[in-house]
C-alpha cells in the first residue's frame, strides 16, 4: 500500500507542475485580455459631442396638396443677387448662400407683398435672412452653422420649386411677374416667415442631438467605469500568475529533492 502511495504522488507531483504551468499560461491570456479592454476604455470618449454636426429638416410638401416633386435643380446662380458689398453684408462669411436663399423666396414677395424688382428689395430681404439666421449663429458651433444655412438654402430651393408651380409662377423670371398680382391669405401667412417650420425643426433636431450626446457621454462614463474592474481583474491575474510560479518553483524543488533522495536510496550499499 505504500508503494502505491508513494507512485500515486509520483503522479500527482509531476503533474501538478504542468496543470499549474496550464494555469499560469491561461491566467496570462485572460489577464492581457481584460488589460487591453481596460485601456480600450479608459481611452473611451463620447462619439457625439454637442458642436457636431447634426441632421438639420428638409422641405416637405404640404400634405393636402402633394404631388411628387420633379428632381430639376434652379440652375440660376447668384448673378442676380444683390450688389451688397462684403463689408456691409449683415453675415459676409455667409454671403453666397444667403443671396441664393433669397432668391429663392424673392418672387413670391413680388407676386404677393406688391414687391417691386429692385436692389433695395433684395437687400430688406437679405437682412430679414440674416436676422432670423444670426441667433443661431451665435448660439452654434460654425460647423453647425455652416450646416444650418447649407440646409435652409436646399429647403428654400424645394420651397421654391414646389410653391412656384403651386400658384402657377413656374417658368418665369422675376422680371416677368406683375408686383402685387396675387392673393392667398393662408400663403401669405407663410410668407410673413418662409423659415419658420425650416428652424422649428432645427430646433427639435438640435434637441435630438443633445439626447444622442447624453446618451454618448453616459456610455463612455460606464466604459470608464467597467475600465477599472478590468483592470482589477487583470491585477488579480498578475497575482495569480506570481502565485503559480512561485508554487511551481516550490514543486520543482521539491520534486529535485525527492529525486535526489531517491537517487541517494539507490546508491546506498544494500543492508547499509
Amino acid at each position: 500500500m505504500g508503494a502505491f502511495l508513494d507512485k500515486f504522488e509520483g503522479i500527482v507531483l509531476d503533474n501538478s507542475r504542468r496543470v499549474i504551468s496550464l494555469l499560469i499560461l491561461l491566467t496570462i491570456i485572460v489577464g492581457l485580455l481584460y488589460l487591453t479592454s481596460a485601456i480600450i476604455n479608459f481611452a473611451d470618449s463620447p462619439n457625439t459631442k454637442t458642436a457636431d454636426r447634426f441632421s438639420v429638416p428638409a422641405f416637405e410638401q404640404p400634405v393636402e396638396n402633394a404631388e411628387e416633386l420633379q428632381e430639376s435643380q434652379n440652375s440660376e446662380d447668384t448673378a442676380n443677387a444683390p450688389e451688397v458689398t462684403e463689408s456691409e453684408h449683415p453675415m459676409p462669411e455667409y454671403r453666397d448662400e444667403i443671396a441664393n436663399i433669397v432668391e429663392n423666396i424673392y418672387p413670391f414677395y413680388v407676386a404677393f407683398f406688391n414687391f417691386e424688382v429692385s436692389e433695395e428689395r433684395r437687400e430688406f430681404l437679405t437682412e430679414f435672412t440674416a436676422e432670423q439666421l444670426i441667433p443661431y449663429q451665435n448660439a452654434f458651433s460654425r460647423q453647425q452653422t455652416d450646416e444650418i444655412i447649407e440646409g435652409l438654402e436646399n429647403y428654400t430651393n424645394d420651397f421654391s420649386e414646389y410653391y412656384l408651380e403651386e400658384v402657377g409662377l413656374d417658368g418665369l423670371d422675376v422680371e416677368e411677374i406683375n408686383p402685387g398680382s396675387m392673393s392667398n391669405p393662408e400663403f401669405e401667412q407663410i410668407l410673413r416667415n418662409p423659415f419658420n417650420e425650416y428652424l422649428i425643426g432645427v430646433e427639435d433636431a438640435y434637441d435630438v442631438h443633445l439626447e444622442e450626446v447624453e446618451s454618448a457621454q453616459m456610455e463612455a462614463q460606464r466604459n470608464n467605469l467597467s475600465a477599472l474592474q478590468q483592470i482589477s481583474i487583470a491585477g488579480g491575474s498578475i497575482a495569480a500568475i506570481i502565485f503559480f510560479i512561485l508554487l511551481l518553483i516550490l514543486f520543482k524543488v521539491e520534486n529535485s529533492i525527492r529525486r535526489s533522495a531517491d537517487a541517494a536510496e539507490k546508491t546506498l550499499p544494500d543492508g547499509a
